[in-house]
Parts: C-alpha cells; structure tokens; sequence
C-alpha cells in the first residue's frame, strides 16, 4: 500500500499547445492530474500539489499524457511515491 501525491510536469512546447497528464490506476482515471499551457515558445509548468491517490498491493499505475494536436517537444514527469511496509 502507499500513495502518489505532489504529480509535476514540465513540458517543451510551441505556441498554444498544451499536455494534460493523469494518473491512473487499473485503468481508472484518477484525481491527480494537470495540465500544462501556454502561449509563446519555451517550457510551460504545471503541478497538482492537492490530490493524493491511495494504492493497494497489486495495483497497476501509469501516467497518461494527451497532448494537444501539434504539442510536439519535451515532456518530463514527476511525482512522490509513499510506500507503506505491510508488516
């Protein structure tokens, strides 16, 4: 068991594109998700510092991306995983 929490992205991108990435668990989209936009050429942040997605033993994660149509670039991905030791 633990969680994910503080879900982080940064994104390289041209004009008025954007990446909108969400954590999901067993194919369930979950609350902790952002998106990152923006105008003008260069990195665009964007941070969930809110939500926290509790995980069981045996859970499957991934982290999708939707990118808009031309996003193209650079996108990094970060988040805070808590584990708790089952005793």
């Amino acid at each position: 068991p633990g969680t994910f929490k503080k879900l982080s992205i940064s994104a390289g991108f041209g004009n008025t594109n954007s990446y909108a990435v969400t954590l999901f668990v067993n194919g369930v989209a979950t609350a902790l998700t952002c998106t990152a936009t923006g105008v003008g050429v260069g990195a665009k942040h964007a941070n969930d510092l809110v939500n926290e997605v509790a995980l069981a033993e045996g859970d499957k994660v991934e982290f999708r991306n939707v990118a808009s149509t031309n996003a193209g670039g650079r996108l990094s991905i970060t988040a805070e995983m808590h584990y708790t030791p089952v005793p």
